[in-house]
């Protein structure tokens, strides 16, 4: 696993579910890991991110959205690494957007729970399901 060309250097949103069945967003700050079945459905996910209404977009509040939405957000730091949760969902997620999300043809199962999770490793990421 490692930063795919198709996206190294760019910010590149993807998806991935726990094993409670909740939903992050991880966000690649152009450097971080990526599952390789995500790269494969990389539209999908990047689709369905470019769907969400982001007031915030361009500042540090952009997280505050996402958790709005019912979403846990994951951002990679800077210094190589992990994902580092940056937001926890301030309400429930929608049924059609769990739906929606859980459509994406490879959306990983991590062996970890959200909620518990202050980061996400590269051997964590590794061992989704």
């Amino acid at each position: 696993m490692s930063t795919h060309p198709a996206i190294q250097g760019i910010e590149f949103d993807w998806f991935a579910s726990d094993r409670s069945g909740n939903i992050a967003l991880f966000s690649t700050a152009g450097a971080g890991f990526v599952p390789e079945g995500v790269i494969s459905s990389r539209e999908e996910h990047q689709s369905i991110s470019d769907s969400f209404e982001t007031p915030h977009w361009g500042s540090e509040n952009i997280w505050d959205d996402y958790a709005q939405l019912g979403i846990f957000v994951f951002d990679w730091a800077l210094n190589g690494g992990p994902y580092m949760l940056a937001r926890a969902p301030t309400k429930t997620i929608s049924e059609q957007l769990s739906a929606k999300l859980r459509s994406i043809s490879f959306l990983p199962k991590l062996k970890v729970d959200f909620q518990s999770c202050t980061s996400i490793s590269k051997v964590e990421l590794a061992n989704d399901t």
